[in-house]
């Protein structure tokens, strides 16, 4: 048995679960019903040779005791006796084959002493660096037969660990890929996150929602906000937070962008008067989570503003927003 990474990892949880004290005796008890079967089973193959070869003899018999002027019936007789021994040689063959098995071995009880001695404390053993590899893979080989390794999808593994006892459990990884796209459940990620994107979720908060759904991005177990940026370019969607620093208005204010149109400012403008106090609270708000100023589209107000445009610079609508301030 070769157990190369990513496997690792896996493969030795699983061997740390089978030595607790609980599996063993389940796994002692379970190959102790196996050696039972397989002995039923011998039993039966025993019983199929005796059976088949007392037909055969039989058959022969009858084949030597017929007239052999009465040539059809000896043809006849001929031909069944063919049919026992062909039926001899198989039922001889499979029962070969089946004693040519490994048999089921039973855990040696020093072993098992062993084993469960250490149960609780060779976790910790295993990552001190105080085992050689060699003495890891020997304690593996104690109860792994093999462990199997079936590529299902471009992102998933499948890992099947063969017990000495025949028995077999499953397990999955995910590995890094190249290509997003390549990823399972792809189409249904895109679409949650355009769902999530609607409902103006930030790609932090997108990330972190589809990670907690099973979703994972192309070389990590989690959703990474690159991913979801990734993936907006790819579609065309802005993120939420350029959405509404360029859109005109909302929820009925101004936005700094909307405003300098309306007003033929440019953005600085709006911000000098924020940062030293002339534009502040009720009259501008900030919304989360990205944190856009909004001005309250009032009359009076944005009629104060449009005077001291032009108190400041008569001409500054006619001239570029970056000429007239």
């Amino acid at each position: 048995m070769d157990i190369a990474l990513p496997t690792d990892p896996l493969v030795v949880q699983a061997f740390f679960e089978a030595i607790q004290p609980a599996q063993l005796d389940a796994l002692q008890a379970f190959m102790a019903e196996q050696r039972q079967e397989s002995a039923q089973v011998e039993r039966h193959w025993d019983q199929q040779i005796q059976r088949t070869t007392y037909e055969a003899h039989l058959a022969r018999r009858r084949y030597e005791e017929v007239d052999p002027e009465n040539r059809l019936v000896a043809a006849e007789l001929e031909r069944r006796w063919e049919e026992k021994l062909i039926a001899l040689r198989e039922t001889q063959e499979a029962a070969e084959r089946f004693r040519q098995e490994p048999e089921i071995p039973a855990i040696d009880p020093e072993l098992r002493q062993q084993l469960q001695h250490i149960a609780q404390t060779l976790p910790d053993l295993w990552h001190s660096g105080l085992l050689t590899n060699e003495h890891k893979k020997r304690l593996l080989r104690s109860l792994i037969s093999r462990v199997i390794l079936k590529r299902v999808a471009p992102d998933q593994v499948e890992v099947k660990i063969v017990w000495i006892s025949g028995h077999f459990s499953v397990s999955h990884l995910i590995p890094p890929i190249h290509r997003q796209a390549d990823v399972s459940r792809y189409d249904e990620m895109v679409d949650r996150v355009y769902d999530l994107w609607q409902a103006d979720y930030t790609d932090d908060d997108i990330a972190a929602t589809l990670t907690q759904e099973g979703f994972h991005s192309a070389r990590s177990l989690e959703v990474s906000t690159t991913t979801i940026g990734k993936i907006r370019r790819q579609k065309g969607w802005a993120s939420n937070y350029h959405r509404h620093r360029l859109a005109v208005k909302i929820d009925d204010c101004w936005t700094i962008h909307g405003l300098c149109g309306e007003l033929g400012v440019d953005r600085d403008w709006f911000y000098r008067r924020i940062y030293n106090g002339r534009l502040r609270e009720p009259d501008i708000l900030r919304i989360p989570p990205y944190g856009n100023y909004l001005i309250r589209d009032d009359p009076e107000l944005i009629e104060r503003l449009r005077q001291e445009i032009e108190q400041l610079h008569p001409k500054a609508r006619n001239l570029n927003p970056k000429e007239a301030f």
